[in-house]
């Protein structure tokens, strides 16, 4: 049976215990012991719940990198459905929406989608990117950077190809979706708040489309 709480989730209060303790000292040196302490359970609770530190970290990790995964799956999916209908219609949407300075839609909606759900929950995208070693999730900035690099890499090569044109270079693929991915951590990092973040949402999206759709400018 599980551990007797007559206040609230021992669950739950385990989790936010954890989340303090790792934001204070890191997965590595986070310690099971206090964080039961603080929660006010025994470490037999603990693992009624969790097999391991690991596996904790983890619950509250977890479904804040795979909410923010679906958006960006989400917005990938559009893209490739745009790109398989007319690659020159989603190549001119892209560069719309870099010259729109108020643009509301495509990847300036999807960065804000990923902000504001970031920002409130602020603390576990923090744990995820500084706090992690240790843990799978110590390489998530790059697996998001090695994804969008496969999303980028199959818009160009299909562009491309339609056009007659030689490759574009992986290694500059991987550049671009490098700086995509760390201008919108370092944004995140930065700024303390979602409604200060938002203020330079156009003219960081405008900036990174563009400069991605330069690469095309000969085409």
């Amino acid at each position: 049976m599980p551990p007797k709480d007559s206040d609230g989730s021992t669950k739950e209060k385990l989790q936010e215990a954890a989340k303090k303790e790792f934001m204070q000292k890191g997965f590595l040196k986070a310690s099971l012991r206090t964080i039961c302490k603080n929660a006010g359970v025994t470490t037999g609770a603990l693992y009624f719940f969790f097999r391991d530190k690991e596996d904790l970290f983890d619950s509250i990790v977890r479904p804040v990198i795979e909410h923010v995964a679906q958006i960006l799956t989400e917005h990938f999916k559009h893209e490739d459905t745009q790109l398989n209908r007319n690659a020159n219609a989603l190549m001119q949407t892209l560069i719309h929406d870099a010259n729109e300075k108020d643009n509301a839609k495509g990847d300036l909606s999807t960065a804000s989608a990923i902000y504001r759900y970031l920002y409130s929950n602020y603390d576990e995208f923090i744990l995820a990117i500084q706090k992690s070693q240790g843990t799978k999730w110590e390489n998530c900035i790059k697996s998001f950077v090695d994804w969008n690099f496969e999303h980028l890499k199959s818009i160009a090569d299909y562009y491309c190809k339609a056009h007659g044109k030689e490759e574009i270079k992986p290694f500059v693929l991987r550049m671009v979706a490098h700086s995509q991915i760390n201008c919108f951590v370092n944004t995140a990092l930065n700024f303390p708040t979602f409604e200060e973040a938002e203020k330079h949402l156009p003219a960081m999206v405008r900036y990174l489309v563009g400069g991605w759709c330069t690469l095309f400018d000969d085409f």
